[in-house]
């Protein structure tokens, strides 16, 4: 059998993701312009979605090895897609998020771009999605072949931070939902807790079998980790 030449490699790697990603973005603005939904809303949601297919199925597997092993084989294969379609959903989220309740569009800046921009993202409902953020676009701009073999074990590390900004987004979630729409998010705090669950429980089931290797244990890890600084976080900022 001849050896697939590179270039075909390639496309077979990025052919999902550009699919997937701007069809849901596609109809997202869709659905902002012709019928007038919340597209911030629906944007958290869709990438919520697709952060629970990304981080799920891998964990599930090695918590439940019987579980249709099939499908969580499936899923996984497709992590990378799905993980690539999280990020660029939530910098949808983050650019409408800017523009309709921050008052800055970074298409046409004014004099007060700057000024709006600070007093939005300064907040105390918003800080915790700009580190959020930083990191996902690190995994981003590293997700391909060339980052991971410059990178090599690092790489590895950079994008388990996923699990450390895990509590962050929920964070985020919570205060921001509740200040602008008047909504506990019952929903997001179900999400995002089966999230945790699932690096706590699967990480110390995972890590008893590999000797609770740093590895094994790193899911759990950053989530107590970034679980206190949030709480601190929360209790800290309360309205004086």
């Amino acid at each position: 059998m001849d050896t697939p030449r590179p270039r075909s490699a390639f496309w077979r790697r990025n052919t999902i993701w550009p699919i997937l990603s701007g069809s849901l973005i596609g109809l997202l603005l869709i659905g902002y312009y012709v019928f007038s939904l919340d597209i911030v809303s629906y944007a958290a949601w869709t990438a919520l979605v697709l952060l629970v297919l990304t981080l799920a199925p891998n964990n599930l597997f090695k918590l439940f090895p019987t579980f249709a092993p099939e499908l969580m084989n499936r899923l996984t294969r497709y992590r990378r897609d799905f993980g690539i379609s999280t990020g660029l959903i939530i910098l949808l989220h983050v650019d409408f998020a800017l523009l309709i309740y921050g008052g800055v569009n970074l298409l046409a800046p004014t004099s007060h771009t700057i000024s709006n921009y600070f007093s939005f993202s300064w907040s105390r409902e918003i800080l915790p999605a700009w580190l959020s953020l930083f990191v996902i676009i690190l995994m981003l701009l590293t997700s391909n072949l060339y980052a991971q073999q410059k990178l090599k074990t690092g790489w590895k590390l950079l994008h388990s931070f996923i699990w450390f900004i895990t509590p962050l987004l929920l964070t985020h979630s919570l205060l921001a939902s509740s200040l602008y729409r008047a909504d506990p998010s019952s929903q997001a705090l179900l999400a995002f807790g089966f999230l945790i669950l699932l690096a706590l429980v699967g990480g110390l089931i995972y890590g008893r079998r590999h000797q609770y290797s740093w590895i094994s244990i790193r899911p759990v890890s950053w989530v107590l980790i970034a679980g206190i600084i949030s709480l601190i976080y929360v209790f800290a900022t309360l309205p004086r």
